[in-house]
């Protein structure tokens, strides 16, 4: 009986880890990627075209370069938020398929389907502070942008 659960329990593990690596692996492919005005530096940075870091003949001076794009706090937040959600989105679905999993389990037995009930509510509840905390940080930055901007 014990060898069944750390089998079934290993082999959800490899399943979520392999799961994970194919959800959120693209994201970070794309990590250093140059928009089209920019060009790949000898160091792996993104520079502007004609401009040389290693190169100080050149004539540009070497100045430290935001590595954000973002100038102000509120930006920053919103990206951070935005990350989050996507991050969180995976996870809510993930919690929900595993709460239709403890009902389809369940077979009439009624203290599991309490608990499929109340895997599925706490799921939703999750998803809604989730998708909540990203509307309230929208409102928050666009009242701060439009208190900010004349």
């Amino acid at each position: 009986m014990i060898r069944i659960f750390l089998i079934n329990t290993l082999s959800s593990l490899v399943f979520a880890t392999v799961f994970i690596l194919f959800v959120f692996l693209p994201q970070f492919t794309y990590a250093n990627h140059c928009t089209p005005p920019l060009v790949h530096g000898s160091s792996g940075m993104c520079i502007p075209p004609g401009n040389s870091v290693n190169n100080p003949s050149s004539g540009s001076s070497t100045a430290l370069q935001n590595p954000l794009q973002m100038n102000d706090l509120v930006s920053v937040i919103v990206a951070i938020a935005n990350i989050l959600l996507i991050l969180a989105v995976p996870i809510i679905i993930i919690f929900i398929v595993y709460a239709g999993f403890l009902y389809v389990t369940a077979q009439g037995n009624t203290t599991k389907i309490q608990d499929a009930h109340r895997a599925l509510l706490y799921a939703l509840i999750g998803g809604a502070v989730v998708l909540g905390a990203g509307v309230v940080g929208f409102i928050i930055a666009n009242t701060v942008n439009s208190i900010t901007v004349p």
